[in-house]
């Protein structure tokens, strides 16, 4: 929907153009209309007419496009992570809606320019009495502001989404992610973990190696009676997440210790027991709930230690409770942490060891790091095809833009010669001619602000955890449409500048 949105924002700023240029434009064919008009044509065959140029220009633009997007159509479903096709014949409907996106772009193109056009007087226009401008110029000037207003918006769109991207890889989970690989244990790698780790902890580059039963991107949850204790609210139903893990695997996390004891290799009676982290032991109780005992997955078990919060979900959700249990039969995964060098003798040491116990299974390995930015897959997508459509929308106004200061400049070239005759410099003519869009520019970033804050507010309060809006994106927004606007402007300003007086005074 967001993308959907974003390109019926980037074809209004087209339509703008359109509606902007046809009417600036307007005086080049009051005389064929006056024409028209004197031997017969009434204001109905004018509309159809200017409307009819409308409509062909709009169905050129669609074959066009679907060119375009079966040459970019791979690339955009690489991009996008999606499996799009250009189905035309075989599916009536999008052909249907084709054909109707491109009727009511041609219509709304057109409509405002067919009545302007058709509504010149001959009299007038015949005798050169026409002049352009008036209202029409003050409804041109609006345009432009939309316009940009459009395309201000989704530069601050992409840079809020940007700023919080950021936020979340930079933001600390609790444990280093760094350096750490896992991968699937199959056949009998979890009757002979303990010797596959010996054996693996003598390779130089691994520091620990831990098992689990899921990865730290995808627990399990159960509420209910799952976890009760004593002195517990009956009516609370709180969830826990629940994994199984080996005793080596908090210190190969690398979590951190506030309360109690890890869970050891040496205890016989470690099955028993039970490590949480900070959210849940808050549940339990405000005191240390270290050594007190709880009915765990419909057992005894006794509570040895609390260890730091971490990010083990996405931060699209509030940390919830996780309880840790030594559950050997749930063993899903191997999680290695290196020394960061000489990954590839790792990555050998690992598959040759897995192909000597589990011989019948491929290797296959993933770094955890990975697993977190799949987390933000759709965020980090958005992100990227924001970027792609803000660059279409901008360069779509600068083009409009471009070609209203050409022909605005060529309409004042009397004035510019004669205002240089009188004594006037470069600079202020530059500035004369520019001044108009610099304000219209400004009009824009105002009218963007508010508008860009409470969507990228909805958007952020999917995060629990989220970065601010700060003013740096609404200023850098700014700073990139005034910059368009004055390189757009300012060339066509320059150049009528540098004319030659004497030449800009003959100019009629």
């Amino acid at each position: 929907y967001i993308f959907a949105l974003i390109a019926v924002f980037v074809l209004i700023i087209a339509c703008i153009n359109f509606v902007n240029l046809t009417t600036a434009r307007a005086a080049n064919r009051a005389k064929e209309v006056g024409i028209r008009k004197s031997i017969g044509a009434v204001k109905g065959n004018l509309v159809a007419q200017f409307m009819g140029e409308s409509l062909l220009m709009s169905f050129l633009a669609l074959v066009l496009a679907l060119a375009m997007v079966e040459l970019f159509l791979p690339a955009f479903n690489e991009l996008a992570g999606k499996s799009m096709s250009l189905t035309l014949f075989g599916d009536p409907l999008q052909l249907a809606g084709l054909i109707g996106i491109a009727l009511v772009t041609g219509v709304l193109a057109g409509a405002y320019p067919s009545l302007v056009l058709s509504s010149f007087q001959p009299v007038k226009v015949l005798k050169g009495r026409f002049q352009a401008g008036g209202r029409s110029g003050v409804f041109r000037r609006t345009l432009v502001a939309i316009q940009f207003t459009l395309s201000i918006l989704l530069v601050i769109c992409t840079l809020i989404v940007s700023s919080q991207l950021s936020f979340i890889r930079e933001r600390k989970l609790g444990f280093d992610r760094e350096n750490l690989l896992y991968f699937p244990m199959r056949g009998d790698m979890v009757e002979r973990y303990d010797a596959v780790r010996e054996e693996l902890l003598a390779h130089p580059g691994i520091v620990e190696m831990g098992a689990v039963s899921a990865l730290p991107t995808d627990q399990v949850s159960f509420s209910g009676n799952a976890m009760s204790w004593p002195g517990q609210d009956s009516s609370d139903q709180v969830s826990f997440n629940f994994t199984g893990v080996s005793p080596d695997y908090v210190r190969t996390l690398g979590l951190t210790m506030v309360d109690g004891r890890e869970f050891s290799r040496e205890r016989t009676a470690e099955l028993d027991c039970i490590m949480m982290n900070e959210t849940a032991a808050r549940l339990i109780s405000d005191q240390s709930v270290v050594g007190r005992q709880v009915t765990c997955m419909d057992e005894q078990r006794e509570i040895i230690g609390i260890f730091a919060d971490y990010n083990y979900e996405s931060m699209h959700r509030e940390l919830q409770p996780l309880v840790f249990l030594i559950i050997p039969s749930l063993y899903r995964y191997a999680v290695v942490r290196t020394t960061g060098g000489d990954i590839d003798g790792v990555l050998a040491a690992l598959e040759a060891e897995c192909r000597a116990v589990a011989p019948e299974y491929p290797f296959e390995y993933h770094f955890l790091d990975e697993a977190y930015d799949n987390l933000y897959r759709r965020e980090l997508r958005m992100e990227t095809i924001f970027l792609y459509f803000t660059i279409v929308a901008i360069a779509i106004s600068c083009l409009g833009l471009f070609g209203l200061a050409s022909y605005m400049a060529a309409q004042r070239t009397k004035e510019v010669g004669i205002r240089k005759v009188l004594g006037a410099s470069q600079a202020s003519i530059v500035l004369l001619l520019s001044k108009e869009f610099i304000l219209l520019v400004g009009l824009a970033v105002c009218l963007a602000a508010p508008a860009a804050w409470l969507a990228m507010r909805s958007w952020l309060e999917n995060f629990a955890y989220r970065t601010g809006i700060g003013v740096e994106p609404f200023v850098v927004a700014g700073g990139i449409g005034l910059l368009a606007a004055v390189l757009t402007a300012g060339y066509q300003a320059v150049k009528a500048a540098q004319t030659d007086p004497a030449q800009s005074v003959r100019y009629e």
